[in-house]
């Protein structure tokens, strides 16, 4: 018994979890200790302005995802060290992510541009927006299932305590909303350029042409599992927006 607990927390799936859910509490804390300070300097209602656009941007990202984190990981390891499939893997999941990025991200700034109300802070809901690009460009899910989620949580942790300093230092009033957006989504998008150059020189995994058959296989794969993600927002910030529409945010 003791000897499969030993092996069960010196196995690679355990290590890769545990990193997984180190990198969530970190968040977690840094949240909880950063957050009171903004707030008390922004003010709630300001501060209410930030948390409607994170609202949009995570059911943007529903779309994005469109389901395909749990298919394309079990794809990736199903490759078996075949460097052409997993290269293949890779591509199409940017490919279609960044299209219904780009899709989507027009469609909020057709949105913004024609309400008032969100007019006038047009700017902070696209800067939000760009965590989209960032998550795209973690490539979490190829170290997940290469069981190297550690490289991932140390860059998003290292990332995430260098920002703690410059936001207090620059946010000083409720007329740095967009300073404070602009801070979070850029070490978000540094991190993810430091994952992706990894991936790129370590893991020697890069982007190559694929056939429409391959890019309908993986998509047709991902179908199943969008609608479970949609409900799950909807769930957790459809709230959110309506409280934040209802209020001119």
């Amino acid at each position: 018994m003791i000897q499969k607990l030993k092996n069960i927390l010196t196995s690679k799936v355990f290590a890769n979890y545990s990193h997984m859910t180190i990198s969530q509490l970190v968040n977690v804390v840094v949240s909880l200790c950063i957050y009171p300070i903004v707030i008390r300097i922004l003010g709630a209602e300001v501060y209410g302005v930030y948390v409607f656009a994170v609202a949009i941007m995570y059911n943007m990202k529903v779309f994005v995802d469109f389901g395909l984190t749990t298919p394309v990981v079990k794809r990736f390891i199903d490759c078996n060290c075949d460097r052409e499939g997993e290269n293949k893997v890779v591509t199409v999941v940017v490919m279609v992510r960044c299209a219904f990025f780009m899709l989507l991200f027009g469609l909020l700034l057709l949105t913004v541009s024609c309400v008032p109300l969100l007019r006038d802070n047009a700017c902070v809901y696209a800067v939000v927006a760009m965590q989209i690009v960032a998550d795209i460009f973690s490539f979490a899910w190829v170290y997940q299932a290469r069981q190297k989620m550690h490289i991932v949580t140390y860059i998003n942790i290292c990332a995430k305590v260098v920002s703690i300093p410059l936001i207090l230092l620059f946010v000083k009033s409720p007329s740095d909303l967009y300073v404070f957006a602009l801070l979070n989504s850029a070490f978000l998008l540094l991190g993810a350029f430091f994952v992706t150059m990894h991936l790129l020189r370590v893991e020697k995994l890069r982007l190559v042409r694929v056939t429409t058959n391959e890019v309908k296989s993986i998509l047709a794969e991902g179908l199943p599992f969008i609608s479970s993600d949609l409900i799950g927002t909807i769930r957790n910030e459809v709230a959110v927006l309506f409280v934040g529409s209802y209020l001119g945010m």
